[in-house]
């Protein structure tokens, strides 16, 4: 019956059936529901993401790696696995 659908109004119904994230007084814990306005804003000035972490590639994802490269393999290649043999 609502003109607007939103999470918000979704997680609220959730926390107050489950009790999750509820003070024993039927109020939200912390007394908010939730920080959605907030979280909206755009960030501060000078403020960046953190330097996103790069890993190394192990064997396998070398492999599928040069699989996908040369299209010489697919999942259903028998021959790389030793049962197919």
């Amino acid at each position: 019956d609502r003109k607007e659908l939103r999470m918000e109004f979704f997680y609220r119904e959730m926390r107050r059936k489950t009790g999750l994230l509820m003070a024993e007084n039927g109020k939200p814990t912390g007394g908010e529901w939730n920080y959605d306005s907030e979280n909206r804003k755009p960030p501060k000035d000078g403020l960046a993401a953190p330097e996103r972490p790069r890993f190394e590639p192990d064997a396998v994802t070398q492999k599928l790696s040069s699989w996908s490269k040369t299209g010489s393999a697919t999942i259903s290649d028998r021959s790389t696995h030793s049962a197919g043999r």
